[in-house]
């Protein structure tokens, strides 16, 4: 659904895309994408209720951010990094959310978050006149700053679980992994190499997944 509210911004800017490279009609593209939200909506609606409530919700906002919140960009940062976390909530609402249901979704909700920011800088200036991001409404430092704080949010909700006793050793040495590259993302980061910081969150990120699929053995 992206790739069709962007299509006119792509046919300028990224013309390898696609739809502006012609190999699939924009209508197309809608077409499947509506389908593929009522079918996902369809097996929610199979689930508990709750369920069906967050797979509608995320269903409509995520549509609603691909139409219009690309022009205030930076509160649809939030929507995306708030979507990943409720992946896992939505995962357990099956049965029943537990403290370390939403403990461990705080970590990949704010270093989504960080990310998202990492690359409205990497994109900042193709994304001018176009799309509104925080690179576009605050001074570098302050962007960084905010990064810096997010990514500070994201290690340090990332030891709750093991603190409070729901998770053991095995998870606390591999979200430190997790941890190590966003550190190594921010200082990328702060010497102004976005596009390295991004890859390095992305890289961190997956090792943070493999902590949490670790706490079902």
């Amino acid at each position: 659904i992206n790739d069709y509210f962007d299509a006119p911004i792509d046919a300028k800017q990224k013309k390898h895309r696609p739809i502006p490279s012609g190999r699939i009609q924009r209508n197309h593209v809608l077409f499947f994408s509506i389908a593929l939200l009522v079918i996902g909506v369809f097996f929610a609606s199979l689930l508990p209720p709750l369920s069906l409530s967050i797979a509608v919700f995320f269903a409509g906002i995520l549509f609603l951010y691909s139409a219009t919140m690309q022009h205030i960009k930076f509160f649809g940062n939030l929507i995306v990094a708030l979507s990943v976390a409720f992946t896992f909530i939505f995962g357990a609402s099956i049965h029943m959310i537990t403290p370390l249901v939403v403990l461990v979704s705080l970590s990949p909700f704010f270093s989504n978050w960080a990310r998202e920011i990492i690359k409205d800088v990497e994109d900042q200036e193709t994304d001018r006149g176009t799309k509104l991001t925080l690179p576009h409404l605050l001074q570098p430092q302050q962007v960084n700053g905010i990064i810096g704080v997010i990514l500070l949010l994201a290690i340090i909700s990332s030891y709750v679980a093991f603190v409070h006793g729901y998770a053991g050793l095995p998870y606390a040495i591999l979200v430190t992994g997790a941890n190590v590259f966003f550190i190594l993302a921010g200082r990328e980061v702060m010497n102004a190499h976005a596009a390295k910081g991004a890859s390095l969150m992305k890289k961190g990120m997956l090792v943070g997944l493999v902590a949490i699929a670790s706490l079902l053995v």
